[in-house]
């Protein structure tokens, strides 16, 4: 368990003292933010809002791992290749049982707010139990490589189902570009279309929040000069799920504010949006929207 090679000891040394040191400015950078949407009041809140979709989610696979590290807590010896076979089997039906349930499993911005079991459990567990052992001087490697070896099991599964998100994401990409390249117009004004995305679209289109629908058409062009510009909507849809319209607008002959409170060039060697941004502030104008300019 001790590390015996002085550079290695170094690099395991900085990288705890970084994640610590990270840890800690995260704190403090959300205790000085004020008001009611301040970020501890939002962590806090976000910290527990998705309690009642745990079984419906990628934290299924959270909670059968706690569970599972619970019942070998205590085993002395190493956990045996056909406890491992059960263990995978276990999640393999957890995994088909997400894939049968898109609906409810398919939900990015319930797992954005995933910060409590997938993320500090596991690691608490392991800090409890290894505190326990340096002060009873019983520290059995067997256990700390039981609770590695469920816990990478978990964190592979873990990972095939974001490969799953990966799918549906690209998809959601794939359908905003080909609204884009097959409509005529300058401006893509969301509400007088069938939805791009949301947080509960129901063909799983929940990747692009409303507020980056500009942003992410523009990132996501395949052309140089931007035939058609995705406008966030004019007015909320989901709550929560911000439009931030304000900060939409041109700023002068070269620059254009896009959410959130962002300034990019109007023309760049990525992009040309010089008849889009026209045509956004004629809009703006025309349709009397307020923004922050």
């Amino acid at each position: 368990m001790q590390e015996k090679d002085f550079k290695n000891q170094c690099v395991k040394t900085l990288i705890g003292v970084g994640s610590l040191v990270a840890s800690i400015y995260n704190i403090i950078f959300m205790l000085k933010t004020n008001g009611e949407k301040g970020e501890i009041i939002r962590f806090l809140g976000e910290a527990v809002d998705y309690f009642p979709h745990l079984f419906e989610l990628n934290t299924l696979f959270s909670i059968i791992t706690i569970i599972i590290l619970i019942l070998i807590a205590f085993r002395k010896e190493q956990i045996s290749k056909i406890l491992i076979s059960l263990v995978v089997i276990i999640y393999t039906i957890a995994l088909i049982y997400l894939l049968n349930t898109p609906l409810t499993s398919i939900y990015p911005m319930w797992e954005g707010h995933l910060r409590t079991i997938p993320c500090w459990f596991l690691p608490l567990l392991f800090a409890i139990l290894l505190i326990k052992d340096m002060v009873s001087d019983r520290i059995n490697e067997n256990r700390y490589i039981n609770f590695l070896c469920i816990a990478l099991i978990c964190c592979i599964f873990q990972t095939g189902w974001q490969m799953v998100n990966t799918y549906y994401w690209n998809k959601n990409i794939e359908y905003m570009q080909n609204e884009l390249q097959n409509y005529k117009e300058l401006l893509y004004i969301p509400s007088e279309h069938e939805e791009i995305s949301g947080f509960h679209n129901k063909e799983l289109r929940r990747y692009i929040w409303h507020g980056i629908f500009p942003a992410t058409s523009i990132l996501f062009s395949k052309e140089y000069k931007q035939k058609t510009l995705l406008l966030s909507y004019d007015k909320p849809q989901d709550p929560g799920n911000g439009t931030f319209r304000n900060r939409l607008y041109v700023i002068s002959d070269k620059k254009m504010a896009i959410p959130f409170g962002t300034a990019i060039d109007i023309k760049n060697d990525y992009w040309d949006l010089t008849e889009c941004a026209k045509e956004l502030d004629k809009y703006n104008k025309e349709n009397k929207i307020k923004t922050d300019r």
